[in-house]
């Protein structure tokens, strides 16, 4: 079957072993022509050679880490400089080892982060401006089942993966316009020589033998080549009219996605949680005011917990008045770990334990579009400065937030942590919505890509 790539152009990072060499070894015999990315040198050069050897100039190589903007920039002027254009792009680099559970520090936490999420969202930057000249083009990111559900991996590393298919989503709304296709692929347990599964097999194989028989309904491990198979045919002919989608490559292992569940002020009326002290970030806002009035209504203690200390306890004296019952008001800077753990130390001093922690904050930016009608909440104009802080709001603190209450209430042996998402991490928005003229000072409410992506990122995180 002709796939229509033939003499296509192919920038695929991460690909000088493992799935990443799989890959670019069948867009070659497609007849693409691909540049192959390593950091290691010497490896790279070992799979440089062995390509070459047979496909001739239809390989090139670049030696650097595509995770970092300035290797990303150099990369691509040497493939325009060869070859014109980048017809496909496939942000192949990751990695998967990080500590288990809570005892990844915010350190390690932004580690896989930026090689699992922000390395892609980099390369999109730079290779989408392209692409829209070309008036075609295709990005194909590669993901994880973990990004999908529950399976034991780092809670870093699956909320990373979930987050970077919710940017797969929303890039496909967004460039869709130009002719660029955005897709992505979820590998299940994949063997192949150097790999994970093979470090792991080593050192546990009965309990890997018994795992894959048990979780895996064809009960084996898939292979590179499989992957590979998907990727190519998302970028292909073949594919012409799929985007914004993924396609998993598990042997059956997903089992379901996620149950959404309305739990309105009525429902929870019906709850009695007499008593129990509640901190909600983002407290004093609009959404965290309904969560406390819920949680007051049922007989609990509700901690507005909000960075704008004089609304948050304005906000809790007059819902306390209301209802006359207990509600305070306290600043805390969720992005900040030492201002969570003061916190804590003040709640703990004075009611002795949490038992409910809702993570309700989030970044909401308010612009202005610019004067040539580009908007920042479109992903080719977005200041990076808003991506960090909506990730550092939405995502980070609420790791930061879940770690430190997550313990206490383990300690206690009781608890529950709810995280607020939205319909918006699941689906990409409608910018369009977002574009009335609603507010006195001519500013417009945006939910922008970030919005979409740490919204996911929190089911991937809360899995």
């Amino acid at each position: 079957m002709d796939l229509g790539l033939r003499n296509k152009t192919v920038l695929m990072s991460g690909s000088s072993r493992g799935i990443g060499e799989t890959i670019a070894r069948v867009f070659l015999e497609e007849g693409a022509k691909v540049l192959i990315n390593g950091r290691d040198k010497k490896v790279l050069a070992e799979t440089y050679r062995k390509f070459a050897k047979v496909y001739g100039n239809f390989v090139s190589f670049f030696n650097g880490d595509l995770t970092k903007e300035d290797k990303i920039k150099t990369c691509l002027k040497q493939i325009l400089d060869n070859w014109r254009e980048v017809d496909i792009l496939v942000p192949n680099v990751g990695t998967g080892k990080s500590k288990p559970g809570l005892q990844a520090d915010i350190k390690e936490w932004k580690r896989i982060f930026e090689i699992n999420l922000f390395g892609a969202v980099k390369s999109v930057r730079q290779v989408a401006p392209i692409m829209k000249n070309q008036n075609e083009g295709n990005i194909i990111f590669v993901f994880s089942i973990a990004g999908l559900e529950y399976f034991g991996a780092p809670i870093a590393y699956s909320a990373a993966k979930a987050s970077l298919l919710t940017l797969c989503k929303s890039l496909a709304f967004e460039l869709g316009n130009y002719n660029i296709r955005i897709n992505a692929v979820a590998p299940g347990n994949m063997k192949f020589r150097g790999g994970r599964w093979e470090e792991i097999i080593r050192d546990n194989p009965d309990v890997v033998e018994n795992y894959i028989k048990k979780d895996v309904p064809l009960k084996k491990f898939g292979t590179p080549e499989e992957i590979a198979d998907s990727v190519v045919f998302l970028a292909s002919e073949k594919a012409s009219f799929i985007t914004g989608t993924y396609m998993i490559v598990d042997g059956g292992q997903t089992k379901s996605f996620f149950k959404m569940v309305k739990m309105d002020k009525d429902v929870l009326g019906k709850f009695d949680i007499s008593g129990r002290v509640a901190i909600i970030t983002g407290g004093a806002g609009l959404l965290g005011i309904k969560h406390a009035e819920a949680i007051i209504e049922a007989g609990g203690i509700p901690i507005l917990a909000d960075i704008n200390r004089k609304m948050a306890e304005e906000k809790a004296k007059a819902l306390s008045e209301k209802n006359q019952r207990e509600a305070n008001g306290y600043y805390v800077d969720i992005t900040n770990r030492s201002s969570i753990l003061v916190f804590k130390d003040k709640i703990l001093s004075r009611y002795g334990r949490v038992d409910i922690l809702i993570n309700n904050a989030a970044n909401d930016p308010k612009v202005k579009d610019s004067p040539d009608e580009k908007p920042w909440s479109r992903f080719e104009n977005f200041p990076e400065e808003i991506w960090d802080k909506d990730i550092d709001v939405g995502l980070t603190g609420v790791f930061i937030c879940s770690q430190v209450f997550g313990t206490e209430m383990a300690k206690k042996g009781k608890g529950v942590i709810l995280n607020i998402s939205s319909d918006l991490g699941v689906v990409a928005p409608d910018q369009r919505i977002y574009r009335k003229e609603v507010l006195a000072d001519d500013l417009q409410p945006v939910k922008p890509v970030t919005y979409s992506v740490v919204k996911h990122g929190l089911i991937g995180l809360t899995k």
